[in-house]
């Protein structure tokens, strides 16, 4: 049985809390990415998170 998802994106709280823990150069290079897309941190932290999850767990 597959779980519902209810939540699409991250909130503004949790993109603050992975940047609070992230090594300084992970900050650095996701605020970096935040400005060459011209996003806000939040997009650039979850699109980073997207890939760290295998599509085989998203399809299932």
């Amino acid at each position: 049985m597959n779980p519902t998802l209810t939540t699409q994106h991250l909130s503004s709280e949790s993109a603050q809390r992975v940047l609070e823990d992230a090594p300084d150069c992970v900050k650095a290079a996701l605020m970096q990415k935040a400005g060459e897309l011209d996003c806000s941190i939040e997009q650039v932290v979850e699109m980073a998170g997207s890939f760290a999850v295998p599509k085989a767990t998203l399809l299932s």
